[in-house]
């Protein structure tokens, strides 16, 4: 089965659990409660809140911890599903089964406004980002977070590997920041629940779930150095940025080209 029909099934049995009850989206494990912390970002609640996907409702909910003074943080999302919090920008996550997006908004609800990030549940979760005079895309082969970046003036393609997997589906799903700066990496739930710098290649947990944090954080470079890891990927490796920058497609020993 492919990437995405598991995920819209898992969804969709999520959502048939939810219809016509907000109690219930309440208590879903893929709420998460998000509690100030000392230095937080101006985008973060003043106070603890509990935020949900309202499957039913289409919408992104927050709300007290007991349920009480309900609000709406994003509406008319296609699908809502699972929710995290990146501390380290202030902002709600969320991803939906409709049009299976990532998207995020200040946890703060003050003038929220819904951003749609560059994501991806397809075959590779590919992202293509183009540049002035270069083209990147990421996505995970192999097992490997990697980006290919591809010149306009040549067809000279630069492979990095970006981290490593600890087991082979701890990432499903990938979205770039709204910045550019890092990538978040998704679980099988659905739900983001890793950030990775792409300048210093370190791995931090979102928060999901019951609120906390995992206790471990890494780095790619914990596993060597790259040079002794794997500084890039050597030809010969089966995948590559298309001609026109739209995706990555398998090369396979065959003429045939697998997309």
């Amino acid at each position: 089965m492919k990437p995405r029909s598991r995920l819209q099934l898992s969804l969709c049995c999520l959502g048939a659990l939810l219809l016509g009850s907000t109690a219930l989206a309440q208590q879903d494990p893929r709420a998460v409660i998000v509690r100030p912390a000392a230095g937080a970002k101006v985008r973060a609640p003043a106070t603890v809140k509990r935020y949900w996907a309202d499957y039913a409702g289409k919408a992104i909910r927050r709300s007290n911890p007991d349920g009480s003074n309900v609000e709406t943080l994003a509406a008319d999302v296609n699908g809502p599903y699972g929710t995290s919090y990146d501390p380290e920008t202030g902002y709600v996550l969320w991803t939906s089964s409709g049009d299976e997006k990532v998207q995020t908004a200040p946890a703060n609800a003050y003038g929220a406004e819904t951003t749609t990030l560059n994501s991806s549940f397809e075959d590779f979760f590919a992202i293509v980002v183009k540049g002035s005079s270069s083209d990147t895309s990421y996505g995970v082969v192999d097992g490997k977070v990697i980006r290919i970046t591809r010149s306009h003036t040549s067809e000279y393609e630069q492979r990095d590997v970006l981290y490593t997997l600890a087991f082979p589906e701890e990432v499903y799903g990938l979205a770039l920041s709204p910045d550019g700066s890092a990538l978040y990496m998704g679980d099988i739930e659905g739900r983001m629940t890793q950030k990775l710098s792409l300048s210093s290649l370190q791995k931090t947990p979102l928060v999901y779930d019951n609120g906390e944090p995992q206790p471990a954080s890494s780095t790619a470079r914990d596993q060597g150095p790259a040079s002794t890891r794997e500084p890039s990927l050597a030809e010969p490796y089966p995948v590559s940025l298309s001609w026109d920058s739209e995706s990555l497609y398998l090369r396979p020993s065959s003429t045939e080209t697998t997309r």
